[in-house]
């Protein structure tokens, strides 16, 4: 029996080659069920090494390219599973691309925030991220996705689950960072060399994130207000930081 398959459009993410993939439904379905976004890895017909992410509606949201690919002979596993990785040392790279691709959505998106009076949640949120806690910045845009499709508002909320979207992208969190207390151990343990060197990290990655955003102002992604707005806002989250 010929299993029932369905075709997406996608791109190649690295030479930008569209064509189209034939999914089988039922092996989607049954992944679907479990998490929001099913990741597809594939050999595309221009020769790359690629993965693409398709959501629960079947839309192509995006796809990364393989910089390396191991054959067979050439892989050496050792298992790992039940060691935690942690966000600010080995994802830290991801992290903080995640973190800067978001938070220039929420500058170029600021007057819709500040419209909906989630500036303070999108602070937190953002400061999340910074740190490393992907549960607590993810649970924070889904109650704003759920608020804005209540108001009846589907275009901010598709804007809010493409940030959704990207925390999924992240990894898989050992023992979720509990926020509340990301600020009160930087207030009280001044003296805890270990908390000064996160803190250290957290501020280095706020100051490369505003350098992407400088660049995305440049490119044209957002506009002068937008960027000084949200560096106005990131500054206070520093300060709180310090």
């Amino acid at each position: 029996m010929i299993e029932e398959t369905r075709r997406i459009d996608m791109e190649c993410p690295a030479c930008k080659m569209t064509y189209c993939i034939g999914v089988p439904v039922g092996k989607f379905e049954a992944v679907k069920s479990k998490k929001g976004i099913v990741t597809i890895s594939l050999v595309a017909p221009c020769g790359h090494a690629c993965q693409a992410f398709i959501d629960p509606k079947w839309k192509y949201r995006g796809g990364q390219a393989a910089d390396i690919v191991l054959g067979a002979g050439e892989i050496s596993a050792t298992d790992v599973s039940n060691q935690a990785k942690p966000a600010t040392e080995e994802n830290a790279d991801m992290v903080c691309r995640i973190a800067s691709d978001i938070i220039t959505m929420d500058a170029r998106d600021h007057a819709w925030i500040k419209a909906l009076g989630a500036e303070e949640k999108v602070d937190i949120a953002e400061l999340a991220l910074v740190t490393g806690d992907k549960d607590a910045a993810k649970g924070i845009f889904v109650d704003l996705a759920e608020f804005a499709s209540s108001i009846d508002d589907e275009e901010f909320a598709s804007a809010i689950e493409e940030r959704i979207f990207k925390i999924d992208l992240l990894f898989k969190p050992g023992e979720s960072i509990d926020y509340a207390a990301v600020l009160d151990e930087v207030e009280q343990a001044v003296n805890n060399d270990a908390v000064k060197n996160e803190t250290i990290k957290h501020l280095e990655r706020l100051d490369a994130i505003i350098v992407d955003l400088e660049v995305a102002n440049a490119k044209g992604d957002i506009t002068n207000k937008d960027l000084e707005y949200k560096k106005a806002r990131l500054l206070q989250i520093k300060e709180k930081l310090s």
